[in-house]
């Protein structure tokens, strides 16, 4: 739609027709998507709802800024230099790839400033822009300076990937830390699991209650060599997520042993479960200014 707006061209040869059968092809491509969708509550939407976090929203031109600029980290710093430099020139079919480029961006800018947004959000309008800088580099004007282009694209793009395998390896990004520090959500889980292990200990089957889906994931890695079953409270019955969908917590009729692990401060109000009163804290620094306390309770499941 995009490109048939800005190619007048392109406009002329869309008909009635061709926009019928386009929309149907489209229909076909994406119905097993929408099937899915409606039979599981629209969990995609959902999904993309908590992701973008609409409801805390506040303008933040500097947000959208430090997203563009994060891009950088996405491509390759140079590589963006090269797209900036392709879209400033004359290079064919410029308009028809920036179709595809621009959409990404724009909204994911804006989401940027009105919430937050990962770098990798945006990823689709790179392929297209890859093509406007190869298209670029072989134009006449561009053709003797490909080389240099080339090699410092190839140069910067390896030094991207050794920094982000070392940031793996250590865990952390030394001086380019940001101040809100991503890895942060990565550590401190070896302390948490020590802690919760001590606590459950008389309960080696018991089942782990947890509300948000990182906590999920992470203690699903951590408890995978043992007979701890790690479940989700989906509090609205509609999953957001794939723990959700698949991972939830479900009330039983026998007397278990159940455990909260949450960040609340109070124990969740789920049916069916009793809490004890018995609890213990986990505390573990995970960033220069933040550190993650998790408060687990004890429970029984199958009550009344």
């Amino acid at each position: 739609g995009i490109i048939w707006l800005m190619n007048r061209q392109f406009r002329q040869l869309m008909r009635l027709r061709d926009w019928g059968v386009f929309l149907l092809s489209a229909l076909i491509v994406i119905s097993p998507n929408l099937i899915w969708n409606w039979q599981n509550g629209f969990a995609t939407i959902s999904h993309l709802e908590h992701n973008a976090n609409i409801r805390d929203a506040s303008i933040s031109i500097i947000s959208g800024l430090h997203f563009l600029v994060s891009q950088a980290a996405v491509t390759g710093p140079v590589l963006l230099l090269a797209v900036v430099m392709a879209i400033s020139t004359s290079v064919k079919h410029k308009a028809f790839l920036l179709a595809f480029m621009a959409p990404p961006l724009i909204v994911i800018t804006i989401q940027a400033m009105i919430s937050e947004a990962n770098a990798n959000w945006a990823i689709l309008a790179w392929p297209p822009a890859i093509i406007l800088v190869s298209g670029w580099l072989c134009d006449g004007a561009s053709r003797l300076k490909r080389p240099w282009w080339l090699g410092f694209i190839g140069a910067s793009n390896t030094g991207v990937i050794g920094l982000v395998w070392l940031m793996c390896i250590t865990g952390s990004m030394g001086i380019l830390t940001p101040s809100s520090d991503p890895l942060r959500h990565l550590r401190g889980w070896d302390i948490h699991h020590a802690d919760i292990s001590e606590f459950i200990s008389p309960h080696p089957g018991a089942t782990i209650i947890t509300d948000r889906r990182v906590t999920t994931a992470l203690l699903t890695h951590r408890f995978r060599d043992t007979d701890i079953r790690i479940r989700i409270f989906d509090s609205d019955s509609t999953p957001s997520n794939h723990y959700e969908a698949y991972f939830s917590f479900l009330p039983s009729a026998n007397d278990q042993p159940v455990f909260l692990v949450t960040e609340s401060r109070q124990p969740l109000n789920i049916d069916g479960v009793a809490w004890t009163g018995a609890m213990t804290i986990s505390q573990a620094r995970i960033s220069n200014q933040r550190e993650r306390i998790l408060y687990v309770f004890e429970g029984i499941d199958g009550t009344d």
